[in-house]
């Protein structure tokens, strides 16, 4: 077989496979099941009611377009602090606010209290 027989055959083959995988046709279910393995980090919000920092971060993070752009990137999941002991234990969480990013499972990295916007910006950016 030629050089060139071999290169088709292997293209055709790849060819085969991606539209046995995908399909080219509009079936929505194949293409949320492609989508559906890209994860999107988790931000975890650790907060207390009583907590002048963390009501001044949710605050900024609500108010703030560039920051509330930024927190769109994650799903963001919230924990009181008083009340989701499993999980302070699970994250070794002992301050309030305390924001991690979780990716695949894995913390990626993780920021203790609240000074200002532009701090947690650089954080999360």
């Amino acid at each position: 077989m030629s050089k060139f027989s071999t290169a088709f055959c292997a293209a055709f083959s790849l060819y085969l496979s991606l539209y046995t995988l995908i399909g080219f046709s509009s079936e929505p279910k194949r293409i949320e099941f492609l989508m559906a393995e890209v994860t999107q980090p988790k931000l975890l919000i650790f907060s207390a009611d009583w907590c002048k920092p963390c009501q001044q971060a949710k605050k900024a993070m609500k108010e703030d377009v560039s920051l509330k752009r930024i927190v769109s990137s994650y799903e963001v999941v919230e924990y009181n602090f008083d009340i989701a002991m499993p999980m302070r234990r699970k994250y070794k969480v002992d301050r309030v606010p305390t924001f991690i990013v979780v990716s695949e499972g894995e913390e990626i990295r993780r920021q203790v209290g609240f000074n200002n916007t532009e701090k947690l910006k650089d954080f999360l950016d």
